[in-house]
């Protein structure tokens, strides 16, 4: 067993608390298994003189939660003009899934490594930017109403795990792909 000493440099030029998750991943070669490690990071910038003036002097008591009594006379109120101020002159189409990515979708009910790949290689832009965005969430879009049409649960946790979109000191990167 190595032990190994990670650095990890945090620079922020505004004062205040900051939070984000590390995310180590390793694969084990003896077991053939892929594991994460996630730790939760947490930084306050600021004059620590300042900080520990602010600091709470007694400990947070929460106010004491009376019984409230259930509605039993409810007056119905008019809608707001807000609500119909546009008159529609038709419904919108429905944008229907792609047969394609339809049927990388179904092509099994528990994604595999083979399925995501060829999701993102096929569907997802390989640069996310204001050209691309457009895509990139429709394709995201279309495989979430997928999995609450299709897919069960515990695959569905699978799915969202892999294809997501995290922002990280102002900088946008997808994760895992």
């Amino acid at each position: 067993m190595r032990h190994i000493v990670l650095s990890i440099l945090f620079t922020q030029q505004y004062i205040g608390r900051y939070q984000d998750r590390l995310e180590l991943q390793f694969y084990d070669e003896h077991l053939k298994k892929g594991f994460i490690i996630a730790r939760t990071l947490r930084a306050i910038v600021g004059d620590p003189v300042a900080h520990e003036q602010l600091k709470a002097r007694i400990p947070y008591v929460p106010r004491v939660h009376t019984r409230r009594e259930p509605e039993t006379k409810v007056t119905e109120g008019i809608a707001p003009p807000s609500l119909n101020a546009i008159p529609y002159v038709k419904k919108l189409p429905r944008a229907s899934i792609s047969a394609q990515l339809l049927a990388t979708l179904n092509l099994s009910s528990h994604p595999t490594q083979e399925t995501l790949s060829s999701i993102k290689r096929g569907y997802l832009p390989n640069a996310l930017n204001s050209e691309t965005h457009s895509r990139h969430f429709k394709t995201l879009l279309w495989i979430e109403e997928h999995q609450m049409e299709y897919v069960p649960v515990s695959t569905a946790l699978m799915f969202s795990n892999i294809l997501t979109v995290k922002t990280w000191s102002g900088m946008t990167c997808r994760d895992q792909l």
